[in-house]
This record gives structure tokens, C-alpha cells and sequence, in this order.
């Protein structure tokens, strides 16, 4: 995490930035994050490539790009997708990761890779998914509801 994401996201106010960074922080070490691997995510969601990062595939400006195939989202046999969060989460969390040992590797060189690019791939997604799961307040500001 850079501390100029949460200044900038806070208006550079210097409390706020502090309490989003105390949140943040405090999700991170409560959210059981470490424990996520693999192995504890359901098995539908890693046969298809949901999710994915290839190491050739960049930018123009040399940022890594992650792919998400909205048309891998499946529910599980109990009909909900509340095991594509923990999914979604891992593969976040894989991305964080990944882009901290770039911006390592490419410190020395003095172009360290602070960014990602998702390619969201809506080819034969089923938007159904995604409404059905919505909260009702969610729902209804995407409809304008007052």
C-alpha cells in the first residue's frame, strides 16, 4: 500500500487519511487474508480462467495486466456466489503481490510498477449473476431510485 492513495482518496486531509489507512489496515490483519490459498477456494471457480495474470501480457506503459472473464462466473451448487468473494479476494490479494515484487525487480531501474490494468472480459457474461446478488439499495441506484 502507498500512503498517496489514501491521502489522495481523503482529499489530502490528513485525519481521514489516516482513519482509511487505520481501516485498511485493520480489515487486512481481521480478514484472515493470510489463510486464503488456493486450496481453500471452491474448485468451480479455478477449473476456467476467471481471474488471471499472464507475466507477458502489459501495457504500453509496461504496467502488468490482469484478465477477468465475467463469463467464467458460476454459482455453486448451493445457487450463491459467496465463494467468488473469497476467490475475488484471493486473486487481489495474488495481484498486490505480484505487482510489490515488480515494483522491487524494477526499483534499481528507477521505474517501479505502482498500477494494474483489468481487461474485463464481458463476452458471453451473463449480467444476471451480478443483479440477482445486488443489495437493495445497490439495486436501486442503479435504477435511480429514490
Amino acid at each position: 500500500m502507498t500512503v498517496f492513495r489514501f491521502c489522495r482518496r481523503a482529499r489530502f486531509s490528513p485525519s481521514a487519511s489516516l482513519k482509511l489507512l487505520h481501516a485498511t489496515v485493520h480489515w487486512r490483519l481481521t480478514s484472515s487474508l493470510q489463510y486464503l490459498s488456493p486450496t481453500t477456494i471452491d474448485p468451480l471457480y479455478l477449473d476456467q480462467p476467471l481471474f488471471f495474470f499472464h507475466p507477458d501480457l502489459v501495457d504500453r506503459f509496461g504496467r502488468p495486466c490482469a484478465v477477468l472473464n465475467l463469463r467464467h462466473v458460476k454459482r455453486t451448487d448451493d445457487g450463491s456466489l459467496d465463494a467468488l468473494k473469497d476467490y475475488a479476494r484471493l486473486g487481489w490479494e495474488i495481484g498486490r503481490r505480484y505487482l510489490t515484487d515488480l515494483s522491487r525487480q524494477a526499483a534499481d531501474k528507477g521505474d517501479p510498477k505502482l498500477q494494474i490494468v483489468v481487461i474485463v472480459d464481458l463476452e458471453g457474461a451473463g449480467m444476471s449473476n451480478l443483479v440477482r446478488t445486488a443489495s437493495p439499495t445497490s439495486s436501486c441506484a442503479l435504477r435511480g431510485c429514490r
